[in-house]
This record gives C-alpha cells, sequence and structure tokens, in this order.
C-alpha cells in the first residue's frame, strides 16, 4: 500500500466493523464487506480523531478571549438549547441560524497542515490503486449510526462527483461540518445526546465508473423492507446515481431474489418507466 505513516487516515482495508469508534459506522461496514472478498469500491477513512484535531486547533479571537473552534461550538449549542425550549416557530429559525453558523466556521476551518498531508497522501495513494485519476464520493460515516434507541443514519451528508487535492480537503470539511444541520442537531438535542459524543469520520470513495460516469445504480435490501420478509433479497435499480431511488423519489425496477437458492433464483420483477436521471 504505502510507507506512509498515517497517524489519522484508515483505508477500508484495513478497518472492520468494530472499528465503528475509529471511523463510524459506514467505513466500518465497507471495511467488513472488502475483508469478505465482496467487490467495494476502493476508498479510505480521515478518521473521527482527525474530526476531533480540527476543532481543537483551530481558534477565535472573541474580545479578548481565544478559544478552540469546540468552544466556540459550544457556545451556540447552548443558545440552541435554550431556544428548543421555547417550541414555536421563531425559536425554529433562530436554531436553524446557529446551526448555520456552526456549519460556516467549521467549513471555513484550515486543516492542519500534517493532516492535510495525510489526506493527500491516502488520496494519491487510492488514485495510484485504482489506475488513474477517478472520481469519488465524500461520505459521511458518523461514530453513532444505528443504536438500539436512537439512529443517526442519514442524518449528515454525502457528496458526489468530487476530484482533485483541494476539492477533497473542502468537502471533507463540508462533511464534518453536516453534523450541525438543523435536522440532525435537533435531532441530538430532543434524544439527550451530547453533541460531541457524535463525532464524523469522512470517507473518500472512488464512483463505481469513474471518469465516465454512473451508467446504473441502487439499492439492495437483505430483506422485504415493506413486509419485512426474511428469506428474500430486494434490489432496486435505476439509470445513473441510485439517490432519487433513496430519497424516495423514484421507486425504480424492483427485483426480488430468494436467498436461500444457490442459484439466487427471482421470484419476482417489476420494470417500471423512469421518468429522470441523476
Amino acid at each position: 500500500m504505502t510507507d506512509y505513516d498515517f497517524r489519522y487516515i484508515k483505508f477500508f482495508d484495513d478497518v472492520r466493523k468494530n472499528d465503528v469508534n475509529i471511523v463510524g459506522g459506514k467505513n466500518a461496514s465497507l471495511g467488513e464487506l472488502l475483508s469478505f472478498g465482496i467487490p467495494v469500491p476502493l476508498g479510505f477513512a480521515v478518521t473521527a480523531k482527525a474530526y476531533d484535531y480540527i476543532l481543537e486547533t483551530n481558534y477565535f479571537r472573541i474580545k479578548d478571549e481565544e478559544i478552540t473552534l469546540k468552544e466556540y461550538i459550544k457556545r451556540d449549542i447552548n443558545k440552541i438549547s435554550k431556544e428548543l425550549k421555547k417550541e414555536d416557530i421563531k425559536s425554529i429559525q433562530k436554531v436553524d441560524k446557529f446551526c448555520a453558523d456552526i456549519r460556516y466556521v467549521i467549513e471555513q476551518a484550515k486543516i492542519p497542515d500534517s493532516l492535510a498531508d495525510e489526506i493527500i497522501e491516502a488520496y494519491h495513494n487510492l488514485i495510484e490503486r485504482i489506475g488513474g485519476e477517478s472520481t469519488f464520493a465524500i461520505r459521511s460515516s458518523a461514530t453513532a449510526e444505528d443504536l438500539p434507541d436512537a439512529s443517526f443514519a442519514g442524518q449528515q451528508d454525502t457528496h458526489l462527483n468530487i476530484s482533485g487535492e483541494n476539492q477533497i480537503l473542502e468537502y471533507v470539511l463540508k462533511d464534518m461540518a453536516s453534523v450541525f444541520t438543523t435536522r440532525a442537531t435537533m435531532y441530538r438535542e430532543r434524544a439527550g445526546f451530547d453533541h460531541f459524543s457524535v463525532k464524523l469520520s469522512v470517507g473518500v470513495q472512488e464512483i463505481a465508473g469513474g471518469l465516465e460516469g454512473v451508467k446504473t445504480s441502487g439499492v439492495m435490501f437483505t430483506e422485504d423492507p415493506d413486509s419485512g420478509n426474511p428469506n428474500v433479497i430486494t434490489i432496486r435499480g435505476t439509470w445513473g446515481l441510485g439517490e432519487l431511488i433513496v430519497q424516495g423519489v423514484e421507486k425504480g425496477d424492483e427485483f426480488i431474489v430468494f436467498k436461500h437458492d444457490p442459484n439466487l433464483t427471482i421470484i419476482s420483477r417489476d420494470l417500471v418507466k423512469k421518468e429522470q436521471m441523476m
């Protein structure tokens, strides 16, 4: 892979499902899939430790006081907590404004040189392994995604078709900032979770199809998401990126496969007219 001594980077090949606290749930699952020999687009994780590193090494001067980015965010969080107790439209608007402020200061933060160097080194290493330039997805992977009494999955952002050193660094920060979308912040606040106990790792992953673009994609469930039938695999696909299916804008073509048949017999198929392509 490389002789570079990474402190804040983990390649997907090197992580497993037990590494959630290091690389978040999504990245850990991708590493686990790779360990079973399942074809997964290659990538690497900027660890949750890097998220903390950025919050603790950026400073603000407010009046005569110098505080870290983390402390600055805490002050906005305290204001958010007070506003949410009021439960009226104006208070929600203020919460939205405070969350936007938090995202802005994270997006404008400076990535420490040592960390930026690691991300760029990992990026070039990944390009070399892929065999040339490609486009990448910058994917959020929270250290708390699916818990017994809460789910944070889908609350942070993913950015598609990113390439080049500068864009990679820019969107790593944007992904980290998405921890504080209004939706995610209000969810944690109302569920009683400490906002800094949910840390973000960022996945940098090749998009299947690379520079030529994705022709088809979709989602797969290891049971029927509608009926809960555990004996089938449900696959939904569409042209281009699968985001329209994920968002529920389109259902896409649906194939239901009987999972206990070694030949994976298709027991049902529903081909639909697809009005849009992303």
